[in-house]
């Protein structure tokens, strides 16, 4: 038996045959952004090959020129050749958040927020970072989207 279902191309009805292909892939895209930052897992190209790292452990990332350094829980860190900007993009909707133009925040490990002009956080293994004044509001909403206060 074949199921067909209809989409619109250009005003014009066309019949595509249902495929487990045509279904599982838009499945696989809603799941994977349904998923939890703390089920997730990224791959990071560094000198000596790649790491595959759970996001639920990297602290921070720090900009350094095109370098990008990864700062995890167990105090140690990755370099990779990829920009902080391609990371931001890529890190968006898992709970990370750019507060400076150089540093990307996982939402997981903020334990404080300090006011100031731009104020600064505080992560779980102690550090300082400071916010920008323009990153300040955007930091803010993430939180509150984040945490639902």
């Amino acid at each position: 038996m074949r199921i067909y279902w209809q989409r619109r191309l250009k005003g014009q009805k066309s019949e595509l045959p249902l495929t487990i292909s045509t279904i599982t892939y838009p499945l696989s895209c809603i799941m994977y952004k349904v998923q939890a930052p703390q089920e997730m897992k990224l791959c990071i190209h560094s000198l000596k090959g790649f790491q595959v790292v759970d996001l639920k452990d990297v602290l921070f990332c720090e900009a350094s020129g095109s370098y990008t350094n990864f700062y995890f829980a167990d105090k140690h860190f990755v370099c990779t050749a990829k920009t902080i900007l391609e990371y931001e993009e890529l890190l968006e909707d898992a709970g990370f958040v750019r507060i400076h133009k150089s540093f990307l925040v996982n939402l997981l490990h903020v334990k404080e927020y300090l006011r100031g002009e731009g104020g600064s956080v505080i992560l779980s293994n102690g550090k300082e970072i400071e916010v920008a004044r323009r990153k300040k509001d955007i930091f803010i909403n993430k939180m509150k989207e984040y945490y639902k206060y």
